[in-house]
């Protein structure tokens, strides 16, 4: 049994209750993530021997989400890896492969997998409660893993504004949400990139060269077509909200 407080375990059943009951926004999200951010990496080594390797890799990226949370400004984890590898992967092709496609050039090679990751979350509150709880029913929490679209949606609009500086000199990187095909998705895009350097080189100029590409992708539908915007300098970023019919909806922050 891992130790932590009676305080922390209330937070953790007050926001589960908020989950079953579907009146949870982004708020109670984050409460549980930041909560369950060390009971994971307590449970996980204990679990590894049993897990088949895709789960052992969510609960990876799940500690990275919940990392990410607590500190939006980042220089390490899985994250940074991922854009790290992509943006290797797009300058080595652009500088040794000039007849390659640009599909392929830019085509991503890894992104996370959003219900791993609300899966990993969910494990991490069974076994904790199991531990605590002695009539915890785990059949109970069959309606949250149902509602990991939503919840998923929680999780980007969290994660929105990370900021991570890229190993290796390889730029900088902020996180935003954009609308693909009516589904919200977590995007990237990195400034100051090896390939930004180089070009300025070549030229002498000093232009930017902006470049993005996908992280996280959802399910969690875009009900009110809300817009977006993908060039804009500084990216658009939303908060999920309850309506007047207890659906949860997503809506702009135009100003802070």
């Amino acid at each position: 049994m891992h130790l932590i407080s009676r305080k922390l375990q209330l937070s953790i059943r007050r926001n589960l209750d908020a989950l079953v009951n579907k009146s949870y926004t982004e708020v109670e999200i984050k409460e549980l993530l930041v909560d369950l951010r060390e009971i994971s990496k307590h449970i996980k080594p204990k679990l590894e021997a049993g897990l088949p390797e895709k789960f052992k890799q969510a609960f990876t990226e799940l500690i990275d989400v919940c990392d990410c949370i607590a500190h939006s400004n980042k220089d390490r984890g899985v994250i940074e890896k991922i854009i790290r590898t992509q943006m290797e992967k797009v300058d080595f092709s652009l500088e040794n492969e000039p007849n390659k496609k640009a599909e392929d050039v830019f085509s991503v090679k890894e992104t996370l997998n959003i219900n791993g990751i609300v899966t990993a979350m969910l494990a991490s509150i069974i076994v904790y409660l199991n531990d605590y709880e002695n009539k915890f029913n785990k059949d109970s929490l069959t309606p949250v893993f149902e509602d990991s679209s939503d919840i998923g949606l929680c999780i980007i609009s969290l994660l929105q504004d990370t900021f991570i500086t890229l190993k290796k000199e390889h730029g900088y990187a902020i996180l935003h949400i954009l609308d693909y095909e009516g589904n919200f998705r977590l995007y990237y895009r990195v400034v100051g990139s090896t390939i930004e350097k180089k070009a300025q080189e070549r030229t002498g100029g000093t232009g930017r060269i902006l470049l993005g590409f996908p992280l996280i992708e959802t399910y969690a539908e875009n009900k009110d077509k809300i817009k977006l915007n993908p060039e804009a300098k500084t990216p658009d970023i939303i908060e999920t909200y309850r309506d007047s019919n207890a659906e949860l909806k997503a809506r702009v922050i135009s100003e802070i």
